[in-house]
């Protein structure tokens, strides 16, 4: 067996298609279509059905399917295959229909995939063939700009970039309508695939279908980051001849609709940024670090959206804070003991951070709703690290005391908090993997700057 891909598709210029791609906002994507099996410990039964990916709401691989014996299952579980595959996963039941008629039986069973299902074509010792490229999907990543690709009747538009991390490359094009899909995915609550790539080895070798779910598990909390909101990645496929898939899996990791977070990703400068999957990879790799790196992105995320009330995004934000400065001072710096460190209070503790990263404590003149309440809750000489969390702790503490400094303070001070944490935040993880490009500031408003750390950033 060769140990390169047979036959890799020469896609110069000319956009990844897939099947899957013209889906729409929102819109149930047909995957399988014939004879599905269910099985409870007590029950089981063939019938037709069909399988699909739905974009509504969260993002889930769901069927239903139409079976002609008696089935009405206790529990909500069970497992769910195609006849004759080897493929077999746990489904969830959100729906049965049972009705008993002179025609005999007919019941109708819905539900969703309670894991991914693969698909594998095998070679004659059962195992897996090796693949040369897997195909894959993004649900609501960001708009960016890139390299020139060339669609039908001679239309273009600038949304490519290859970018690698380790020994991966990726191709990432952007639908021609990413733009107007996640407009309307945002009016709606809804997803849409905004992006289709190719992963593969830089060496050109092929590799284990173990090896590619590893790397595009790595990639979705990468395009996490990035984005500042759970995007996903959605039903990868495995190739290595130019006609049939080896590996074909149904899956959907979590996601959520978009919205207009911030986040510190240039679009602009998409090329540049995409850099940083290489930095993201020298930390995830190490599994230690891996542990705190994918609950920081967890934590990231769900702080940058303001859906249950900017106290709560700004108690998340802090949380996340207070990790990632111990992260950066204690772990990857060992700054003092751990006994002096707990001794500090938080907004000391954040002070050795801004240090750390270069970062003045001034509260910045674009957040003047956080500098007036600077002066009512902590005195006029107040900095930032002092004021945000005693905006905090007034929420999270709620003491009669407290509860009256909550109400003396404005939303738009708790707000401007909220994004000057998150701010701190993401220059900290920025830092902590080694980035050094440029990145989009949420409180100055500005599409690119300087990281604080860089040549450039010092000189400003």
């Amino acid at each position: 067996m060769p140990d390169q891909s047979d036959a890799q598709a020469d896609t110069a210029n000319i956009p990844i298609m897939s099947h899957l791609q013209a889906s729409g906002v929102g819109n149930a994507i047909p995957l399988y279509e014939g004879a599905l099996e269910l099985v409870t410990p007590k029950l089981r039964a063939v019938g037709t059905g069909r399988v699909y990916l739905s974009l509504q709401g969260t993002p889930s691989v769901s069927f239903d399917v139409s079976v002609k014996t008696p089935w009405l299952a206790e529990d909500s579980r069970c497992e769910i295959q195609i006849p004759g595959l080897s493929s077999v996963t746990r489904a969830i039941l959100t729906q049965q229909n049972l009705k008993i008629g002179r025609g005999g039986c007919n019941c109708s069973v819905a539900g969703i995939l309670d894991g991914p299902m693969d698909l594998i074509s095998r070679n004659d010792d059962g195992k897996p063939e090796a693949i040369g490229r897997v195909e894959f999907h993004v649900l609501n990543f960001l708009n960016f700009s890139g390299e020139g690709i060339f669609g039908k009747g001679g239309t273009s538009w600038g949304s490519r970039i290859e970018f690698s991390f380790g020994k991966w490359i990726v191709t990432l094009d952007q639908s021609a309508n990413a733009e107007k899909y996640l407009k309307e995915a945002k009016s709606k609550r809804s997803n849409v695939i905004t992006h289709v790539g190719i992963l593969r080895r830089s060496d050109g070798k092929l590799f284990d279908i173990s090896d590619g779910q590893n790397a595009l598990m790595e990639l979705y909390w990468f395009l996490m980051f990035a984005a500042g909101s759970r995007c996903s990645i959605v039903c990868p496929i495995g190739w290595r001849h130019l006609k049939n898939p080896i590996w074909t899996q149904w899956s959907a990791l979590i996601c959520s609709p978009p919205t207009d977070s911030c986040n510190w990703f240039v679009g602009s400068l998409g090329k540049s940024c995409f850099n940083a999957a290489g930095d993201f990879h020298e930390v995830y790799i190490d599994e230690e670090k891996r542990q705190w790196l994918i609950l920081a992105c967890g934590i990231y995320v769900a702080a940058n959206r303001n859906e249950v009330g900017i106290e709560f995004a700004l108690a998340n934000s802090q949380i996340l804070l207070e990790m990632l400065t111990w992260v950066a001072l204690m772990e990857e710096n060992s700054v003092m003991s751990e006994a002096a460190f707990g001794s500090l209070s938080a907004a000391d503790k954040i002070r050795l951070l801004l240090f750390w990263l270069g970062v003045e404590c001034k509260i910045p003149n674009s957040l003047p709703s956080l500098r007036s309440a600077g002066g009512r809750i902590a005195g006029g000489n107040s900095d930032a690290p002092q004021v945000s969390t005693e905006i905090r702790n007034s929420i999270i503490h709620p003491t009669k005391s407290n509860r009256a400094r909550r109400r003396d303070t404005s939303n738009s001070a708790v707000f401007e908090a909220w994004q000057w944490m998150l701010w701190i935040a993401e220059l900290t993880l920025l830092k902590v993997i080694g980035y050094t490009g440029r990145y989009s500031s949420r409180i100055d408003k500005l599409e690119s700057k300087a990281v604080p750390w860089s040549a450039e950033g010092r000189s400003t």
